[in-house]
């Protein structure tokens, strides 16, 4: 488990901004691996964060991509 925090962690912006709700990047990590958080609740990292946490997680982006467009436009 701790190794998937880990390589979540790495695929962060690590801005520890707190957009997600959590108190930092490794806390969000850990909120994926362990309580099924979703994977696009971090701003900062758009689409490159979005992308690589779905496919360490093996989950479709989809969803998410096209909320990240309309934050975009």
């Amino acid at each position: 488990m701790q190794a998937l925090i880990q390589q979540l962690d790495a695929e962060l912006p690590q801005t520890q901004c707190g957009q997600c709700g959590y108190g930092g990047c490794l806390p969000y990590a850990t909120a994926i691996a362990k309580e099924n958080e979703l994977i696009n609740k971090c701003p900062p990292g758009g689409k490159k964060a979005l992308l690589a946490l779905a496919k360490i997680m093996q989950q479709d982006p989809a969803p998410y991509l096209a909320e990240i467009i309309e934050e975009t436009t």
